[in-house]
């Protein structure tokens, strides 16, 4: 091998490194009153991770879903027309905002007392019940739980969880161990987890559930909701600082939420009237 072909193989591999990593690693950070102003708002950086039907990408590659395409309308409406989406895990997602990678989380991000803490939420934007997903052979098992302390009280198994996502602290609150817990990166592996009987049962939203439905009935797994537990309110995340931002987008909220062009768009994406009730 030439000089040349190796110097050509360290620079392939350096951008193939930067590819995986995604081009968010290297975005610049917000200086602290970056966003002070609605002149300011153009070219706005918007976080999302894949997890249909909150936020995914078309056939032609667009980002959409309920988040995406509620926060743009919205956003419309605020004035913002340019939006820089940026992909990136789910467990990087808050901690990206709050070093000011990006400006805003839109992609199904649930409320939670901790999150609370340290960043803004929007107004919710639906409510949405839990959902527990299991192998069709345990269905007799696993069919009545309503209550994920019911499972927690059986101390054995182990559930799977989204990293980081609304499901996790969830359990952990109900007690769950470490042992028992098993995060996953993204639905369709802890699909196939399942399915090869690495974890008893995956936790997740009843919408990304029904969203998945043809999947799981090829995969022989089967879901239904627990109504007993929580509704969990998606929102759109904001740092705290970003005060001005937020109130624009939470007063637009506020008048297209539940009308009638809202409840057409998010129908789209499998969202029913009954998660629409705030």
């Amino acid at each position: 091998m030439t000089r040349l072909q190796q110097l050509l193989g360290v620079v392939l591999l350096f951008i193939a490194s930067i590819t995986a990593l995604g081009i968010w690693s290297i975005l610049p950070s917000r200086t602290d009153d970056a966003l002070s102003r609605p002149s300011q708002w153009q070219g706005l950086r918007v976080g999302y991770a894949i997890e249909a039907p909150y936020a995914y990408l078309d056939e032609s590659g667009r980002v959409t879903g309920e988040a995406p395409e509620v926060f743009r309308a919205v956003a419309d409406r605020v004035g913002i027309r340019d939006i820089d989406w940026v992909r990136m895990d789910f467990a990087s997602l808050l901690p990206e905002l709050l070093v000011g990678r990006v400006d805003v989380v839109a992609t199904g991000l649930f409320v939670t007392e901790a999150r609370e803490q340290i960043v803004a939420f929007s107004r919710p934007t639906a409510r949405v019940f839990p959902a527990l997903v299991y192998r069709e052979t345990d269905k007799e098992r696993y069919e009545g739980v309503q209550h994920l302390r019911d499972l927690v009280a059986l101390e054995h198994g182990t559930w799977a969880v989204l990293n980081s996502a609304f499901e996790e602290e969830r359990l952990q609150r109900e007690g769950l161990t470490e042992a028992h817990l098993q995060r996953m990166p993204h639905v369709t592996r802890a699909f196939r987890a399942l399915q090869e009987a690495q974890v008893d049962g995956f936790f997740i939203s009843g919408l990304t559930a029904r969203q998945h439905q043809a999947d799981l009935d090829a995969m022989e797994l089967r879901f239904h909701v627990l109504e007993g537990e929580p509704a969990g309110r998606p929102a759109f995340a904001f740092r705290q600082k970003d005060h001005a931002l937020r109130v624009a987008i939470n007063a637009e909220l506020a008048r297209y939420l539940g009308s009638v062009e809202h409840q057409e768009l998010v129908a789209r994406f499998g969202v029913t009237k009954v998660e629409l009730d705030q």
